[in-house]
């Protein structure tokens, strides 16, 4: 926003005037959604956050952290191919590489980013390490996935 080319700064609301429109958030919802602790609430709805405390309970909770390692993950699939392609290659069926040879590990306690453009096989990776990949029409997975590089996932 701005007036006569300056720009308005919004002032930040106090601690006393979140904790009331968490209050009120939290009011609006009902019963159900509640729950008994803070855990059921989502960061919008406590009424104090202490990311400190947070991070505290957390590494009390977890007292043996996992790391989470994979190692050569190829993931293959069987596709129909489209007419022109048919006519070019003279073939129904393509086999065609989803996630190719894609080495990597998510450390305990840090958050970890995939990025890539579109199509690049994000997605496709997060399944394959949330083991939430059909192995249907042909589709092929190799490689290696380990907690702590030594319990093998598949």
């Amino acid at each position: 926003m701005s007036k006569g080319g300056a720009v308005v700064v919004q002032p930040l609301v106090s601690e006393e005037q979140r904790k009331a429109a968490a209050a009120e958030r939290l009011a609006s919802m009902g019963d159900d959604i509640r729950g008994k602790d803070a855990r059921t609430k989502s960061l919008a709805t406590r009424e104090a956050i202490d990311a400190t405390k947070l991070i505290e309970e957390a590494k009390a909770k977890c007292k043996n952290p996992v790391k989470l390692s994979w190692k050569h993950i190829k993931f293959e699939v069987e596709v129909k191919n489209n007419e022109d392609e048919f006519k070019a290659s003279g073939k129904e069926y393509e086999r065609r590489m989803i996630v190719k040879d894609c080495s990597g590990y998510a450390p305990p306690g840090l958050a970890t980013y995939i990025m890539g453009s579109s199509g690049a096989g994000k997605t496709s990776l997060l399944n394959i390490l949330s083991d939430r990949v059909a192995l249907i029409n042909k589709a092929t997975l190799s490689g290696d996935i380990m907690f702590n590089d030594v319990v093998p996932v598949i």
